[in-house]
């Protein structure tokens, strides 16, 4: 039987200009959703960032109970004098065992500086030596912010193995690395009785982007930057690294490997000063950190770091905080006072 086709019979396919139609509205509609979807990510990502920060304040608080202080920044040793042992184990090694690390602490070996013997990789820089490389090369989930999306590359990318850290310990609010005046310094310790600043305004951690570990290529936010010159005390470090342009000037050099392991004590690795504002780059006196460094907080997220207080609160802190309030947050006991006008620079959560 032969069906003939009606002029009104239903059309079963798209044309041409139907299905570029089609095509248009959905790339529309696509460009309209993902900005969305990545500020609901980003705000995600930002929570567990700040989950991050109230776990490690929690275990501060817990080995404050056990103790009877807080962990120090550095451990012993002196790194100018090669005659004493040089076993300078960062706050995050001490906290291990009070944030469900308990195997990874009891891997360490104190009785030997963390990277031993030097250097910590082989000569064919495909294995690695050592006691603590097992516990060096852990990966701390909680010491990771998950907004620094450069972490994870860094890892795909195969440089160093290490475990990273976003959090750093605060030194303080002067470039001096050995006497800092913050909560956590090097080779001795504070508890609760020595913040007369107040619990709630005194920092105890912030962020710090981890380094991308190439040499080859500038990052402001992420480096560390020096030109070998002495720039004198504090606030002339701190007018030298705002002036200074590393893309333009031949003279600057930068360290690129911030952050790059938890387990020492390392400036650049695990700790941070309240030199200047939050989110302004990095640089050290003359060329090592021992003669004076500003390590910034900095982060992903926009406009501002979170801060772990030592009452255990987060804050997001803005950039344009100012100096003078930001400073008094990086001490525990200069009495500086923090002005009414202050919250208006601190979210809090």
């Amino acid at each position: 039987m032969i069906r003939v086709a009606h002029k009104g019979a239903q059309r079963l396919a798209f044309t041409l200009v139907e299905l570029l139609v089609v095509i248009a509205v959905i790339s529309i509609i696509l460009a309209l959703a993902l900005p969305a979807l990545n500020r609901v990510r980003e705000q995600s990502r930002r929570m567990r960032c700040v989950a991050n920060l109230r776990q490690i304040g929690i275990a501060l608080a817990r080995y404050h109970d056990v103790h009877q202080c807080f962990p120090w920044g550095a451990g012993v040793g002196d790194m100018l004098d090669e005659t004493k042992p040089r076993r300078r184990f960062s706050a995050h090694a001490m906290l291990l065992p009070f944030l469900g690390y308990q195997e990874v602490f009891n891997a360490i070996n104190f009785e030997v500086p963390p990277f031993h013997p030097d250097p910590f990789w082989n000569a064919s820089r495909t294995a690695l030596a050592g006691p603590n490389a097992t516990a060096a090369l852990a990966k701390i989930e909680v010491f990771i912010c998950p907004s620094d999306t450069g972490v994870r590359k860094m890892d795909e990318r195969g440089l160093h193995p290490w475990g990273h850290t976003n959090y750093r310990s605060c030194q303080g609010s002067n470039m001096d690395i050995f006497r800092g005046n913050g909560l956590f310094g090097t080779a001795f310790v504070h508890s609760y009785r020595d913040i007369i600043d107040g619990t709630a305004h005194t920092a105890a951690f912030a962020e710090k982007l981890v380094g991308d570990d190439n040499p080859e290529r500038i990052s402001l936010l992420r480096d560390l930057f020096f030109n070998g010159q002495d720039h004198g005390d504090t606030d002339g470090l701190r007018r030298w690294c705002r002036s200074v342009d590393p893309f333009t000037d031949p003279n600057v050099r930068h360290d690129s490997d911030t952050g790059q392991n938890w387990l020492e004590a390392n400036m650049n690795w695990t700790r941070y000063n309240h030199v200047d504002t939050p989110n302004q780059k990095s640089c050290k006196n003359r060329w090592l950190t021992s003669f004076g460094a500003m390590i910034t907080a900095t982060s992903a997220h926009t406009q501002g770091v979170n801060v772990l207080f030592a009452d255990g609160h987060v804050a997001f802190v803005s950039d344009t905080i100012d100096l003078n309030i930001w400073r008094a947050f990086g001490t525990h006991g200069g009495q500086e006072g923090i002005p009414s006008d202050a919250d208006q620079y601190v979210q809090q959560f």
